[in-house]
């Protein structure tokens, strides 16, 4: 190991004995490497491989070169400056966290995310680059997406839109095993609405033509289909376990 590496090493609090240098003047970790929150404009080292996660979120860059090509755990590059995924792990463990920041593109995200991916409370407006397959959560909220073009088919988990420029149901997942939340969108008509939820649907400040009912003739829902005016939730269906207004 090089004395210049070795002292970013030991000035970025990480353990030296959890180190290999590779020929090339990467690093591969064997353990967590936090950077968070520490006012860095470049990743100070290049790293190849870390097993663990790889957390650099609360600093102002405004690109991910150095990042490591392999992540065992988690990639946490949320409360940034980038304004894209180029350079983002080719292959991550755990889940993709990139959320809360300027970004506008997933151009670079993989296209396999094995446990959670969130990408809320940002300035997207597609989701053309995302991943095609999520195992967990798939939480794009609060962004500036006019459709749902580049979603994946099918969800393992919760899929979460709501607080973008949505008109149509066009290309959301045609099967949600969790929870399905797409509110605060100006969606006029259920058409293209997902054929299966497993859990529940969020719908707040619906349109007055979307009923529980009529989203149940074409959307086979394990539980609720919530709605919420105000701070009031409830459900028009069979079963109402809220007050309706």
């Amino acid at each position: 190991m090089t004395d210049d590496v070795l002292d970013i090493v030991e000035e970025f609090n990480l353990d030296k004995s959890l180190v290999k240098m590779n020929h090339d003047g990467s690093i591969d970790y064997y353990g967590n490497v936090d950077l968070s929150n520490m006012n860095l404009d470049v990743i100070p080292i290049k790293f190849k491989r870390v097993n663990g996660t790889f957390d650099i979120s609360f600093n102002p860059l405004d690109s991910l070169e150095n990042s490591p090509e392999y992540v065992g755990g988690n990639f946490i590059c949320s409360n940034t400056n980038i304004k894209n995924l180029i350079g983002v792990p080719k292959k991550i463990g755990e889940s993709l966290i990139c959320g809360s920041g300027p970004l506008e593109s997933l151009e670079g995200c993989p296209s396999v995310i094995p446990l959670h991916f969130y990408c809320s409370d940002c300035n997207i407006t597609s989701l053309k680059f995302g991943p095609k397959y999520v195992s967990g959560r798939y939480i794009c909220t609060n962004n500036k997406l006019e459709s749902l073009e580049g979603a994946p088919k099918f969800c393992n988990s919760d899929f979460q839109c709501a607080k973008n420029r949505l008109t149509s149901f066009k290309d959301a997942p045609v099967i949600i095993s969790g929870l399905f939340d797409c509110s605060y969108n100006n969606i006029p008509s259920i058409d293209y609405f997902p054929k299966k939820v497993g859990l529940s649907i969020w719908f707040v400040n619906k349109p007055k033509t979307i009923t529980e009912r009529l989203i149940r003739t074409v959307c086979e829902v394990g539980y609720y289909v919530y709605f919420r005016e105000g701070t009031l939730w409830w459900n028009d269906g069979d079963n109402p376990i809220h007050p309706l207004p």
